[in-house]
C-alpha cells in the first residue's frame, strides 16, 4: 500500500533537539491559503508538495510548483511560499540541521562532496525537481517514508529518517549523473585534501600545498579539482571562507573585521568585495539583521 500524506496536521514552530536536529512538518490542509514571506535560517529544507499548486521563490528564482514537485532549499537562503485557497496545497516541510548529516555548520548542502560536482551547472534544476523528472517519484517515496517513520516514533525512528535522507541525497546525486552524458568518474584522489580542511576549519590553504596533500602536480591537482567539483580550487576557498566568516558574525558575535581575519582574509576591504560580489548584499547586512531579530523579541 502506497504512503498516504495526511491533511490534518497544521503547521509547527520549529523545535529542533539538539542530540536529534531534524523536525517533520506540514503547511496548509489541503482547503486553506498558505503564505510564508520572505525568511531565511541557518537549517536545511525540502518541501514535497503533496496536492495543490503554490508559488516558490527561493534566492532570485521563482517557481509554479504542484503536485509530486520538491523543492530544495540550502541554509541560509531567502526563500518564500505563496498558495490561494483554491489551489489547496499540502507541503510535507523536512528541517534539519547540517550536523544532522555530520556537515559543518558553513557548509552548503550542495557543496557536499555527493553534490558539489553537478552543483555549478545546474543551479536552477537543485532548487526544483518537478514531478515528472526521472527519479521524482523515487523522491516522492522517501519523502513519505521520512514523514512516516518520524512521526510513528517506533524505535529506531532517528536512525531510519537519518538513512532515508542520506538515500534521498543519493538519489539525487545519481539522478544528475546519469542525467550527464559521461557519469562523472569516482575517485578518492582529494580525500587528504578534504580531510585537512575538516579538521582545520578557517585555516588559509593554497593550492601548491594542497596538490603535495594529494600527491599531484600543481597542473594535474588543479584538472582534477575542477572535474571532481565542478569548480576552480579558488572559487571553492572563496566560498568556504565568506560561509566560515557569517558563522562568526551570525552565531558567534564577531564584528565585521573580525570575522573577515579569523577567516583567513587579509583585510576587511578584500572580504567586502568578495563578500558583495558572491552574496550581492553587504557583510554588514549580517549584523543588522541579526540585532533586528533581537530588538523583536
Amino acid at each position: 500500500m502506497p504512503n498516504k500524506a495526511p491533511a490534518d496536521i497544521i503547521e509547527q514552530n520549529l523545535r529542533i533537539d539538539n542530540s536529534f536536529p531534524f523536525l517533520v512538518l506540514v503547511s496548509g490542509s489541503g482547503e486553506e491559503s498558505i503564505h510564508v514571506e520572505s525568511h531565511r535560517h541557518a537549517y536545511y529544507e525540502l518541501l514535497y508538495f503533496a496536492n495543490g499548486e503554490a508559488e516558490q521563490v527561493v534566492g532570485d528564482r521563482r517557481f509554479h510548483c504542484g503536485a509530486g514537485d520538491i523543492v530544495i532549499i540550502d541554509k541560509d537562503t531567502y526563500h518564500e511560499t505563496h498558495c490561494d485557497r483554491a489551489d489547496g496545497a499540502l507541503v510535507l516541510v523536512f528541517q534539519f540541521m547540517p550536523a544532522f548529516l555530520g556537515l559543518s555548520r558553513q557548509q552548503s548542502l550542495f557543496e557536499s562532496q555527493h553534490l558539489a560536482p553537478f552543483w555549478n551547472e545546474r543551479q536552477a534544476e537543485f532548487y526544483h525537481i518537478p514531478g515528472e523528472w526521472t527519479l521524482a517519484g523515487k523522491l516522492a517515496d522517501i519523502c513519505l517514508r521520512i514523514y512516516n517513520e518520524y512521526n510513528g516514533e517506533a524505535p529506531g525512528h532517528q536512525l531510519y529518517c537519518k538513512a532515508y535522507l542520506y538515500e534521498f541525497i543519493a538519489c539525487l546525486a545519481r539522478g544528475y549523473a546519469y542525467y550527464d552524458e559521461a557519469i562523472r568518474p569516482r575517485d578518492h584522489l582529494l580525500d587528504p585534501f578534504f580531510a585537512y580542511m575538516e579538521a582545520h576549519e578557517n585555516e588559509e590553504i593554497g593550492m601548491d600545498a594542497a596538490a603535495r596533500m594529494c600527491s599531484m602536480s600543481y597542473a594535474h591537482f588543479s584538472r582534477t579539482f575542477k572535474r571532481v567539483m565542478g569548480m576552480n580550487f579558488k572559487a571553492y576557498m572563496d566560498s568556504a571562507r565568506i560561509r566560515a566568516a557569517e558563522d562568526l558574525i551570525v552565531f558567534h558575535g564577531y564584528n565585521v573585521s573580525e570575522a573577515a581575519l579569523a577567516a583567513g582574509f587579509a583585510n576587511v576591504a578584500s572580504f567586502t568585495r568578495l563578500y558583495k560580489r558572491v552574496r550581492h548584499f553587504s557583510p554588514g547586512t549580517l549584523k543588522k539583521a541579526k540585532s533586528a531579530k533581537k530588538q523583536t523579541k
